[in-house]
């Protein structure tokens, strides 16, 4: 199942939401590889598989997320046994490239372990289900923004 919303939300001048969505993969479900002209953060909610991005390959399973930078070639795939479910963001603004070094993410370090962390799940979750307007209340009231 794939259920894609497109946005076009803006949140200040800073942060645009480009799209959102959430993806129930069939078992070795692939796409790429591909180049985006913006940010696309993929957050694993179930399951596993494999991103590659340039000469790097991941092994991935839930609790981790995976965020993909412009103009950088990009592959993932879904396992054969145990087929991944994750939400995405896709972002363009003059603040993303911060927001994500502040998580320790970067074209070296794409990935993060969130286990630690179910907020993460749980925001992306919550951008990805709220109208537009109501993302933008969200985030701010909580200084997510």
């Amino acid at each position: 199942m794939i259920n894609i919303q497109d946005t076009g939300l803006s949140i200040d001048q800073e942060v645009h939401i480009y799209h959102k969505g959430y993806e129930d993969c069939q078992a070795g479900y692939a796409f790429g590889p591909f180049v985006r002209d913006h940010y696309l953060l993929h957050v694993i909610q179930a399951g596993q598989g494999v991103f590659q991005m340039g000469e790097k390959s991941y092994h991935l399973n839930t609790n981790q997320a995976f965020v993909i930078f412009p103009d950088a070639v990009t592959y993932y795939q879904a396992d054969y046994v145990n087929p991944w479910s994750y939400y995405w963001v896709g972002f363009h603004g003059l603040e993303i490239e911060q927001i994500f070094r502040d998580a320790h993410m970067s074209i070296d370090h794409p990935v993060i372990d969130f286990s630690s962390n179910p907020q993460v799940l749980e925001l992306v979750t919550k951008i990805y289900q709220l109208k537009d307007q109501e993302v933008i209340y969200s985030l701010k009231s909580k200084g997510l923004l």
